[in-house]
């Protein structure tokens, strides 16, 4: 499985971080994974830096526990032409289609998006 920063950050706040021990992502979950952050100390006020910290510290650790790999870029732009997504986004989807798996996210708009190219699953299909 194919793991987007969405999906790491929701198993970090449901304790189920174990479950994605193993799998992959790519190496841009862990900046999308510092920027939710940023937004919930910065922008919503949900918690101090130092808890931002310290959840960062932890959410990258998972992110150590997982396969970090490099998505085709090439493909990544030609889907994000294609499918009307970002770049971001479909650097996922192309690390997922590279590897014939699914992926993993809980951005509905990006799984309907997607529908015939690659299975996309939220956390709570697993």
């Amino acid at each position: 499985m194919i793991v987007d920063a969405s999906s790491i950050i929701r198993a970090a706040k449901e304790g189920r971080m174990r479950r994605l021990a193993g799998e992959s992502t790519i190496p841009l979950a862990r900046f999308e994974v510092g920027n939710a952050i940023w937004k919930d100390v910065r922008l919503r006020g949900l918690y101090s830096a130092e808890d931002g910290a310290r959840l960062l510290e932890v959410l990258l650790g998972l992110v150590d526990l997982m396969d970090v790999v490099e998505p085709d870029y090439a493909l990544a732009l030609r889907l994000a032409v294609e499918r009307g997504m970002t770049f971001y986004d479909a650097s996922y989807v192309a690390a997922a289609v590279q590897r014939r798996t699914r992926l993993v996210t809980e951005d509905v708009e990006l799984r309907r998006r997607v529908e015939g190219l690659v299975e996309a699953v939220s956390l709570s299909d697993l």
